[in-house]
């Protein structure tokens, strides 16, 4: 899905992805995990080469946009972030290793706050510094946040509770449904709506968030489970959704 996003995104073939644009991630992550296990598996130096990975695919980036290359090839790879995956290894493996050095940084008060004011930021759409290390930014902002929810007992906030665990849960579903729900619910409402703004709000935020959750659980339960389950049968380290 992402190739066909970049087309879109350059508008060689524009608006062929209505409601289904943020699958690009989809597709990454399958063309991610095609070829990373291969390089882990055959790197004696893991860490090395997560690092080594990551500077030559921000440098590839940064390549292509001094040299003009076509503007297609540059958002493919814009919007790949291979680098960005590298990057959360490169994390896993410092928290993994109970790195000093790294947790000093990660879970530094500052660094934390700094992380939680970008995501804000993010929230509301006004996060931007440069566009050739935005995502950068943000992956590293993501990974603090990561470890200090699992490794710091005095972060700043903590997402520890059972709402979000239930919605981490269906989490996928709530990513992928919610812009064509969003799509079919306005045909619906667009007839109940009247000239009261704070009706209007209330009335199409709350029967939103209401379907995609209800669409969400019922796509993990009755869907998504029996695929966990399968994954569960192959897999070497049992991940905690497929194993409750």
């Amino acid at each position: 899905p992402n190739i066909p996003f970049a087309i879109n995104a350059t508008s060689i073939f524009p608006a062929t992805l209505q409601h289904i644009n943020h699958y690009w991630s989809v597709g990454v992550e399958e063309q991610f995990y095609a070829f990373w296990p291969w390089i882990v598996k055959y790197s004696k130096k893991i860490l090395f080469s997560l690092v080594l990975f990551a500077l030559s695919f921000f440098l590839l980036k940064i390549a292509l946009t001094v040299f003009h290359a076509p503007s297609f090839i540059i958002t493919i790879l814009h919007y790949t972030r291979f680098g960005c995956l590298a990057i959360g290894g490169i994390a896993a493996c410092l928290l993994l290793d109970n790195n000093k050095i790294f947790l000093r940084v990660a879970q530094n008060r500052i660094a934390e706050l700094l992380s939680w004011i970008i995501f804000i930021l993010i929230a509301v759409n006004k996060f931007h510094l440069f566009s050739i290390v935005d995502h950068e930014i943000v992956t590293i902002a993501t990974l603090i946040i990561i470890t200090n929810q699992v490794n710091n007992p005095k972060k700043i906030i903590s997402l520890e509770n059972k709402v979000f665990d239930y919605l981490g849960k269906i989490s996928y579903g709530l990513y992928i449904y919610n812009p064509l729900i969003i799509y079919l619910l306005s045909l619906v409402l667009s007839k109940f709506l009247s000239d009261n703004l704070i009706f209007n709000l209330v009335l199409i935020y709350s029967i939103t968030i209401a379907v995609v959750i209800l669409v969400s659980h019922i796509s993990y339960f009755y869907f998504e489970t029996w695929f966990l389950q399968f994954k569960d049968k192959f897999a070497v380290v049992k991940s905690k959704s497929s194993v409750q």
